[in-house]
């Protein structure tokens, strides 16, 4: 909320530009599953919606309701599934980059301001006049990263190669649809993590496509470099 009251505080001085190439409107929506899931959701909302910035928070547990929020999540579930679910209808879906191009411009057309690349600031200190800031040069440090980063890679390579292994990339952006291929899902390994836990999931026609494949191939790198070859 904060954030969004910024950015409108630039664009009302005139020389930000518009909001509108960075943010959009987009309802936000939790979705939980079984009694405890339902119960925390229906706790959460009964918090949030006495806060005048959730105060057009809606809650729900007809399913009749959640499919017309999530059409794509609903069909195929059993009657008897205990689900629940909450709906904010002024989120909002910000692009990071464009916002931070556009931050970058506004300071560089701004007569005491500077924009430095591949600088780390290492100190910052108040004097008589304001602040003085301490850089360093980060160039260095960073071709030794993406030297590493590479060297990473490699091994990963030839791991797949040498394990007969390969690398499944799935589509993003797709979850929804993705998950109907799923049959069944075990957490065979760090379960506390929640989401990033390690899963066995069986599977019936999933679109994967092989990105390091057993024989040393990589598909980020062959992929980009035919597409330039094409043009």
């Amino acid at each position: 909320m904060g954030s969004k009251q910024f950015w409108s505080y630039l664009t009302k001085q005139g020389t930000f530009g518009s909001c509108k190439s960075f943010i959009s409107p987009v309802p936000h929506l939790s979705f939980v599953q079984g009694d405890k899931g339902v119960s925390f959701l229906k706790e959460r909302f009964d918090v949030l919606s006495k806060h005048h910035a959730f105060s057009d928070m809606e809650y729900t547990e007809d399913k009749a309701k959640m499919a017309e929020w999530m059409p794509l999540m609903m069909p195929g579930r059993s009657p008897d599934e205990v689900l629940a679910a909450t709906r904010v209808m002024n989120g909002t879906d910000v692009n990071f980059g464009a916002l931070t191009n556009q931050l970058l411009k506004h300071l560089t057309s701004a007569p005491d301001a500077q924009v430095k690349y591949c600088k780390r600031v290492t100190g910052l200190k108040r004097n008589a006049n304001g602040w003085t800031v301490s850089i360093k040069d980060v160039k260095k440090k960073d071709a030794c990263v993406k030297e590493i980063d590479e060297y990473y890679a490699s091994s990963v390579r030839r791991g797949k190669v040498r394990n007969g292994a390969v690398y499944l990339a799935a589509l993003g952006g797709a979850g929804a649809l993705m998950a109907k291929s799923v049959q069944t899902l075990e957490v065979i390994a760090w379960p506390d993590l929640g989401c990033e836990a390690v899963r066995r999931l069986t599977v019936k026609d999933m679109p994967l496509t092989v990105i390091l494949d057993a024989h040393g191939g990589d598909l980020y790198q062959s992929g980009p470099a035919a597409y330039l070859e094409a043009k």
